[in-house]
């Protein structure tokens, strides 16, 4: 029992910790066929060249993008393999972009 509450109280930390995460970026668009994603950068200074960012869906992390490009007015992003809930990628224009959570 006692092992389940502090398994409850650890979910319910990290879930909080992803809600409160600062956003970096959203997604606008996915191109399924060429495997990337164009964001709108809000937070330039968290955002460059190789930079990781979590996709975060409510209060939850479906995977992970790495910023290749950058421009003035956005980026542009590629899916990490294997950070996938599931294995399939599942990028939505409107996923918020967070710095991973350790």
């Amino acid at each position: 029992m006692q092992h389940q509450v502090e398994a409850n109280d650890r979910s319910q930390r990290q879930a909080r910790i992803i809600k409160e995460a600062l956003l970096i970026a959203t997604v606008t668009e996915w191109s399924p066929g060429d495997g990337f994603a164009v964001l709108n950068v809000h937070r330039h200074e968290s955002a460059q060249e190789g930079t990781v960012l979590a996709i975060r869906r409510n209060t939850g992390i479906i995977g992970q993008l790495k910023i290749s490009s950058l421009y003035n007015d956005g980026a542009v992003a590629d899916p990490i393999p294997g950070t996938f809930l599931g294995g399939s990628l599942d990028v939505k224009p409107g996923d918020e972009l967070i710095i991973p959570p350790l």
